[in-house]
């Protein structure tokens, strides 16, 4: 796998989303770190959320609900902007979780994210995936 280290440094925290890219929910950490309040970022838009490094996501989002099997898991890197702060440089990776055509606010997918650092652990990407499934249970 690239950029995978074999140390942690900060923890992947998970938001879900549907096959348009809205946030369905998302951990309490995930909200923290973007600055915002848990209420404030469901139902937006990823794109209203994440500005730089976005599309990506909703091109793989659109492989996800025409195939039969789930796209490998995408490295982004990200920019959440802050009203009167610095942006804040996030990497993230995209995970499926249903394959297929959804009804709008049905989870599709994973996004865990945390400040870049450059590398992406193994254990992480095994958390996340853990977290993952424990939002959508």
């Amino acid at each position: 796998m690239d950029n995978v280290s074999p140390e942690a440094s900060d923890t992947l925290e998970v938001l879900l989303i549907d096959g348009s890219g809205l946030i369905i929910t998302l951990s309490p950490n995930a909200a923290k770190y973007l600055g915002r309040p848990q209420h404030e970022l469901q139902g937006r838009s990823l794109s209203a959320v994440f500005r730089n490094g976005i599309d990506p996501v909703f091109t793989w989002l659109d492989a996800l609900a025409n195939s039969g099997s789930p796209p490998p898991p995408l490295l982004l890197n990200l920019e959440h902007p802050q009203p009167e702060l610095a942006s804040i440089h996030v990497e993230a990776v995209l995970y499926a979780i249903e394959v297929g055509i959804r009804a709008k606010g049905e989870t599709v997918a994973g996004l865990a994210i945390r400040p870049r650092t450059g590398t992406v652990v193994e254990s992480e990407l095994l958390s996340a995936q853990r977290q993952i499934l424990e939002l959508v249970a």
